[in-house]
């Protein structure tokens, strides 16, 4: 497959080729050489989806807001924690409860 081939092949596609390329070489339907050639090929495969990955996650971060700049977060104040833990713990008590009564 030539280069320019490559680089236009989509994500998936080159997931399936990959997985191919794996099942090819375990079964031992693929000669030494064949399997070392096509081992170079799912690599640069593998390269090829890290890098639209990468491209991927680069977007997703431009359009996530970053912490700093908007969205930050406010620290709770000391009784806030208190407070969801004691709700926490007496809506335990009330399920144990209902358990209890249904027997």
């Amino acid at each position: 497959m030539s280069e320019k081939k490559k680089q236009h092949i989509k994500f998936e596609q080159a997931i399936e080729k990959i997985e191919q390329i794996i099942e090819r070489i375990e079964s031992g339907e693929i000669g030494l050489e064949k399997a070392i050639v096509e081992s170079q090929e799912g690599m640069k495969l593998i390269q090829h989806c890290k890098r639209v990955l990468d491209q991927a996650q680069q977007r997703i971060g431009e359009l996530i807001p970053d912490e700093k700049q908007g969205l930050q977060a406010t620290e709770p104040e000391e009784g806030d924690a208190a407070e969801a833990e004691e709700g926490f713990n007496a809506a335990e008590g009330e399920d144990e409860d209902e358990d209890e009564a249904s027997f």
